[in-house]
């Protein structure tokens, strides 16, 4: 048979721990304390008995010598000031009329314990207190726990207290005698008469009367004896009523499938709202959770998180179960149905939607095996080498794939570069391109070049000297001049046949009436030919023309052409020589034309014909004298064969305009082949195209809408949800339904009273109890739970929270290591505190050992971590996820340091920072730590006495709820938020509490409570080097002048393109700023953040499209989309309209971007290889673009 829980003896370890709790108890261990108790029955008898007679009195009537009243006003303050700390820490309340006391040592028992406790109040008054009894009497559990265990006795608590209630004073001897008298004549009790008010818990009594008295299956897996459970394999739809990331949402995904697991809760990373998800999901799956918590503040804060989004009610909690259970019900009265399922329809056709570009972006093309986005982010890369290539051709869709293994292309390209085929472009040389059949077609084909070249000038000479006989303008072209020749020989053969006057006269109506038929319609018959013999008039005698209708018209043309070149208003006449030079014309224009036949005939390429003369005479002038570039012609004409046989022929071509060298033909194939690659993406996916900017940021926009309602919807739909089953118990239990009513009635109703009134209808109301583990015996007696959730769970063990966890299934702890520790606490004050030690390992450390951890680390806090870089170095291995805010960027810190000589100079910068906020800020919360107990006492008198000078700031100083102004020594904070926190070291000569084992986890507390903004004052400009913590606190203080730097890298090579765009235009541009913002930017006082799309296609849409952008325009950021397609298509015109979103002028627009540098400005006019951008970011454009 396996062991039990008895057996193994971890029971036994557990029933020790729980023993001591509280360090000592005395209620168990009563010892005279005058630090810590007001003996009452030292004080003044007309006190006593009024104070006996109206339960108050004050503590100046109690002790009304001067001594004894200060005495016992400092212990009043310490019993109050600990009872107020253990009520907000523990839950516990601790302070106590204690009445008679049972001594058992005689016998052997190292027992004294009170016989009855009153609960008691010390309320504050100016210089005194308020001492008064604030309910019944009850009597010492651990009593009747002794004498039972002890004598085999049961003492009757109602018999006593029976007694108590018929005598006049508060402790008479009655009662005495009755306890004595149940364990005879032989025990040797000691009893005595006892009045005394102090702090005293009965909880963990109550604790240990409760210790399971069989195993269950989670207790057993905690203490080892059986092996944790697999996790489940189900993954149950998550309804969310708070936003919530990735992880934050496997965590309530978790908690529903039933897993037990650890939650680390790191500084910021919605820890409160984490468990408001998993509270609500698991009410909706009807499942009964218990909450435990020391700290009354989490609990409250819980509770105001429920009502703040609709549920208020969800959780009861114990101190405040009457208002939970009738705002559970006003809730369930009010809820009506939303339109929810609806709802998550839109929101799943938007995310479609949005899903859809995400993976036209990443969705690897099968054939190249590269997505859009890495092609994009290849192309981008090659763009910001030194040596950019720039090479535009493209290869043929038809050879693209067989080329992503580049080496026959190399190889190919390489021996042109070899063969000289780059050496000379079609910028260089008319011979580029040029084809010949064989040697002798090449000889004869050079040496006609060199007869043209020869000629050239001759015939340019005889040309220009016959146009300027005609006085007409000179030729531009070659064939210029051939349509001045053409217009020469017109004129002399219209001349030998018409007379000199045809040129002078309006010949339209002559070429009307001698035209077709169709052209005589609008002129009479009598008209025509009285115009047609006029026409006839014009000849020459003798002369006969065949069409006198083509005739007129050559004239008019002629005439026309002649005014267009004439250099002033003359008839059209001849010269002689025109047919001489016709005949010249003509030859050297064959010739030309045969050359032209051998040379490139790209469509790029200009012929001879229409080159202006001077570029003609040149460019024959270089073909006869430069025959370099025909070299190797043979087998280069081969090899380009070859080239455009696998596609590459217009990449040659290109290689051959750039001149690129050997170690550039790589980078320049890269360039070809992705821009190729794209084009082919483009054309196999038509949607790419159809990915504007305007519609993708209309389907985002539409997501981050419809999510946001459904989140909004989550809570509302569970109110609706219980609703319906409230109402349903009502009508199925009616009787239960009035007793419900009537316990109302009584404006109190606890736990246990409302499951006894209504069993069937108090789960709809309380299927969630919010408690402090020390309440739960006495809280929920035999209840159980499907799911415990311990909550600030790194500060307590699992013997605190047993009660909880032996009445549950499954448990979820929630805690943070690094801030929190199972140090335990003390009961009572003492003159000389005990210290507190960790106990062994936390509720938080055992689960996580056991079922494993999952943790909260990216932080959502909008006004950013104060120190943040600090505090994730020093105490969470820079874990935390978090973005730095745009006041940081801009320069600010959210951290100071006031450095002062003195203590007592501190004393007064620290009172004046208090009164300034107060009366500057007084809407932010304010807390102040120092590190000794001393000056803490030291702050408060001082603020008390600057409230009674400014009561005006009063106000202040009593608002702010659960985040009310405080001071305390760091040893005292735990878990505390405020807006603003004053650290005040308050050091001279000794380390105090930085002496203390835990001292870090104080510190580490200290830092992570400020929302917005740490002050730190210190009369120590270094902390000495011999004291605990001391780099620690110098770093801490030294992180004044710690700037957040950026890296100047950027792993995506199109943010850095767009980076340096920005800078040019005079943006402050910085790279990888913080951990997760890849590109931010300034200008003036506007501080902007690029979210790029392309960088999100692996990150939960949620968070990538809504939370994120919120966080960061919480944070005063300008948040700017930027797309993939919009930014590579025109990279330029994307950064202007940034820059000008930013405050860049207007007028930029018209500002050169990038001026040109003399040569002695450049890396070259220096002898340095070039390695500047600009002329890359300036020539660029897009792929496809051509």
């Amino acid at each position: 048979m396996s062991e039990t829980l008895e057996t193994s003896g971890q029971l036994g370890v557990w029933a020790d721990e729980i023993r001591a709790i509280g360090n000592t108890n005395p209620l168990l261990n009563f010892e005279p304390n005058p630090f810590g108790q007001l003996d009452l029955e030292r004080s003044h008898p007309g006190g006593l008995a009024q104070f006996v007679t109206t339960k108050s009195t004050t503590l100046s009537s109690l002790f009304r010598e001067a001594l004894t009243f200060s005495k016992g006003l400092a212990a009043a303050k310490r019993i109050s000031e600990k009872g107020s700390r253990l009520q907000s820490e523990t839950g516990l309340s601790t302070i106590y009329l204690a009445g008679g006391l049972i001594g058992l040592k005689h016998d052997g028992f190292d027992l004294n314990l009170p016989i009855v406790l009153w609960p008691a109040q010390l309320g504050h008054r100016v210089e005194d207190f308020e001492v008064a009894i604030t309910g019944s009497p009850m009597v010492n559990p651990g009593l009747s726990s002794a004498l039972e265990v002890s004598y085999g006795v049961k003492l009757d608590a109602d018999r006593l207290l029976g007694v108590l209630a018929q005598a006049n004073d508060l402790m008479p001897l009655e009662v005495l005698e009755y306890v004595t008298s149940l364990v005879g004549s032989n025990a040797n009790l000691e009893a005595k008469r006892l009045l005394v008010v102090g702090n005293f818990a009965v909880e963990p009594i109550l604790l240990q009367n409760d210790m399971p008295r069989a195993d269950t299956a989670l207790l057993r897996t905690l203490a080892g004896l059986d092996a944790a459970p697999a996790d489940s394999e189900l993954e149950p739809e998550v309804q969310l009523v708070l936003d919530a990331d990735a992880v934050q949402e496997g965590i309530v995904a978790k908690a529903l499938a039933g897993d037990s697991f650890s939650v680390e809760t790191l500084p910021g990373c919605g820890y409160t709202q984490t468990v408001v998800n998993v509270l609500a999901n698991l009410a909706l799956a009807k499942k009964s959770v218990l909450v435990v918590t020391p700290r009354r503040q989490t609990l409250d804060e819980l509770a105001d998180r429920l009502a703040s989004i609709g549920l208020a009610g969800l959780g009861i909690r114990s101190a405040a179960s009457w208002f939970d259970i009738v705002s559970a019900i006003s809730r369930h009265e009010k809820a009506s149905p939303v339109a929810f399922t609806a709802a998550k329809e839109v929101r799943a056709t938007a995310k479609s939607q949005v899903e859809e570009y995400f993976s036209v972006l990443s969705t690897k093309n099968e054939a190249l095996n590269a997505s859009v986005t890495e092609i994009l982010s290849t192309l981008a890369t090659l763009s910001l080498m030194p040596h950019a290539p720039t090479a535009t051709a493209r290869i043929s869709k038809s050879k693209l794939l067989q080329h992503q293994d580049r080496t026959v292309a190399m190889d190919l390209l390489t021996k042109a570069f070899e063969l000289g085929e780059f050496q000379y472009g079609p910028q260089d040389t008319p011979w580029f391109g040029a084809t010949f059949s064989d040697e002798t077609d090449l000889q004869h084909v050079t040496d006609l070049a060199s007869k043209l070249a020869a000629s050239f000038d001759e015939i340019s000479t005889a040309m220009a000297a016959f146009v300027a006989k005609l006085n007409l303008k000179p030729a531009a072209k070659f064939e210029d001049w051939g349509t001045l020749l053409q217009l020469a020989a017109g004129v002399r053969l219209t001349l030998d046949r018409f007379v000199e006057d045809v040129y002078q006269r309006d010949l339209g109506p002559l070429m009307i009436a001698t035209g077709p038929r169709t052209s005589r319609s609008e002129m009479s018959g009598s008209d025509r030919r009285k115009l047609r013999k006029l026409a006839k008039e014009y000849l020459r005698p003798g002369m006969h023309v065949a069409d006198l209708h083509v005739a007129l018209t050559e004239i008019q043309d002629q005439k026309a052409l002649w005014d267009s070149l004439a250099l002033t208003s003359t008839a059209p006449s001849i010269v002689t020589g025109v047919s001489d030079l016709q005949v010249r014309y003509q030859a050297f224009a064959a010739d030309l034309a045969e050359v032209q036949t051998h040379l490139d005939s790209s469509s790029e390429t200009v012929p001879f014909a229409r080159l202006p003369l001077k570029e003609l005479g040149e460019a024959l002038s270089k073909m006869s004298t430069d025959l370099n570039p025909l070299r190797n012609s043979a087998e280069r004409a081969e090899l380009l064969v070859e080239l455009r046989e696998v596609g590459l022929g217009d990449v040659s071509r290109e290689f051959s305009r750039l001149h690129v060298q050997r170690e550039h033909i790589a980078v320049e194939l890269d360039q070809v082949f992705w821009q190729s690659a794209l084009e082919y993406s483009v054309a196999k996916d038509a949607r790419i195209l159809g990915f504007t900017a305007e519609r993708i940021e209309v389907i985002e926009s539409d997501f981050k809408s419809a999510d946001a309602a459904v989140v909004a919807l989550g809570a509302a739909d569970l109110a609706s949800t219980q609703s319906g089953a409230w109402h349903a118990s009502l009508l199925a239990h009616p009787a239960e339904a009035l007793a419900l009513k009537e316990l109302l009635r009584s404006k109190t109703a606890s736990y246990r009273a409302l499951f006894q009134a209504a069993p069937n209808i108090a789960p709809n109301l309380a299927s969630v109890v919010l408690a402090s583990p020390f309440e739960v015996p006495n809280l929920v007696a035999a209840a159980r739970f499907d799911v415990v959730l311990v909550l600030d769970a790194a500060g307590t063990t699992v013997a605190e929270n047993l009660a909880a966890l032996s009445r549950a299934k499954q448990v979820v702890a929630f805690g943070d290591t690094a801030i929190a520790g199972a140090f335990g606490f003390e009961i009572e004050c003492h003159e000389v505190p005990l210290a507190p030690e960790e106990s062994d390992d936390s509720v938080f450390e055992v689960v996580r050992k056991v079922f494993g951890i999952k943790t909260l680390q990216r932080s959502w806090r909008q006004n950013g971590q104060s120190l943040g870089r600090l505090v994730n170095r020093e105490f969470y291995q820079n874990r935390i996820s978090f973005e730095p805010t745009a006041s940081e960027y801009l320069g600010d810190s959210n951290f100071s340091l006031v450095s002062v000589k003195t203590l007592d100079a501190e004393l007064e910068k620290t009172i004046a920072l208090i009164e300034e906020h107060a009366a500057s800020s007084p809407e932010k919360s304010l807390m102040v730590g120092t590190a000794s107990v001393e000056f803490a006492e030291r702050l408060r008198l001082a603020v008390s006495k600057k409230k009674a000078q400014r009561p005006e700031l009063g106000e202040f100083f009593d608002a702010h709820g659960r985040e009310k102004f405080e001071i305390a020594t760091i040893a005292e904070l735990s878990h505390r938020i405020a807006d603003v926190v004053i650290f005040s070291l308050g050091l001279e000569s000794s380390p105090e509490i930085l002496g203390d084992p835990n001292s870090r986890k104080f510190v580490a507390n200290l830092l992570v409570s400020a929302r917005s903004r740490i002050i730190a004052v210190s009369a120590l400009d270094q902390i000495p080097e011999g004291w605990p913590l001391a780099k620690l606190l110098n770093d801490v203080f030294g992180a004044v002048a710690e700037p957040i730097l950026d890296s100047e890298v950027s792993g995506d090579p199109m943010l850095a393109d767009l980076a340096l765009r920005l800078r040019k235009l005079g943006v402050r541009a910085n790279l990888g700023f913080g951990e997760n913002l890849e590109l931010v930017l300034s200008y003036g006082n506007r501080a902007g953040v690029i979210q790029a799309d392309w960088l999100q296609l692996n990150a939960p849409l949620v968070e990538s499209l809504r939370l994120n952008p919120a966080l960061l325009e919480a944070m005063a950021w300008k948040l700017i989309r930027v797309h993939s397609f919009e930014l590579f298509s025109d990279p330029q015109t994307l950064a202007l309209r940034i820059a000008i979103s930013m405050g860049l002028p207007a007028s930029t627009r018209q500002a050169v971007l990038f001026e040109e540098r003399s040569k002695d400005d450049t890396d070259t006019g220096w002898g340095d290889s070039g390695s500047s951008n600009d002329r890359r970011l300036k020539e660029d454009k897009p792929p496809h673009w051509g």
